[in-house]
């Protein structure tokens, strides 16, 4: 999984729509990673992360970033998603006390 992780402190994760990266985050960037650990991940299937042989799903794409943050040692975290990506979160569910917040997502 391709992912850019800076500063130190709470981790951030953010985790873009459908059809984006993770540069689609870098306006936040000077906001957040100054003062807590910005994670941005690029989903399964986006940016340089090759497309999988199996059928892609909110689920398998949830379970990826879940064992990046496991590999990495971020839990718990803030969850930031837009659209589809605010979906990796619920889906995820993460426990208590990691927190989302979906933007336009269903």
């Amino acid at each position: 999984m391709a992912y850019d992780m800076e500063g130190e402190g709470v981790p951030f994760v953010f985790i873009h729509q459908a059809a984006t990266n993770r540069r689609l985050w870098h306006h936040q960037r000077n906001s957040f990673y100054r003062k807590y650990r910005l994670i941005t991940v690029n989903v399964i299937g986006h940016g340089e992360v090759s497309w999988p042989s199996e059928e892609l799903s909110i689920e398998r794409a949830a379970d990826h970033v879940q064992e990046l943050l496991v590999r990495l040692k971020t839990s718990p975290a803030f969850w930031v998603g837009v659209s589809i990506g605010g979906g990796h979160f619920h889906e995820n569910d993460p426990e208590p006390p990691s927190v989302g917040s979906s933007i336009d997502t269903r």
